[in-house]
């Protein structure tokens, strides 16, 4: 728990730290913008469209990318893939689309699931 005088502390960090990058506001910008680009173009060099070797997306799941290695969350999530699949492997996984009917024209605001219109969704369905 913090005290009284630790947010004082902090306070009058913060309000000196403002007050130098206040007076400097384009210096801080760009000295900002040159560490951001000296992080950034290596790392990005080192990607597959930039001429590296590594994949531009990280290829694991994202489950995986975001659970605690050799964790229990992780290990069901890998016993979850082995045993019932994801994506193109899952049998059970099938294609779903979503329809919204409205009504136009004069029968806008009616009630549209109607048989007619039913059939009319069906005959779409089956094209």
């Amino acid at each position: 728990m913090t005290t009284e005088t630790d947010q004082v502390l902090l306070q009058r960090f913060l309000r000196v730290y403002g007050e130098i990058i206040g007076r400097h506001p384009l210096k801080w910008a760009l000295v900002s913008l040159l560490v951001g680009l000296a992080i950034g173009i290596p790392g990005w060099c080192t990607r597959k469209p930039f001429g590296g070797s590594k994949p531009l997306l990280n290829p694991e799941e994202l489950e995986l990318q975001w659970s605690v290695d050799a964790g229990k969350t992780q290990r069901n999530i890998k016993l979850w893939h082995e045993r019932i699949g994801i994506g193109d492997d899952a049998e059970w996984e099938q294609q779903w689309q979503t329809v919204m009917l409205l009504g136009k024209g004069d029968k806008e605001g009616n009630d549209v699931l109607t048989r007619d219109a039913l059939l009319e969704l069906n005959a779409l369905n089956k094209k």
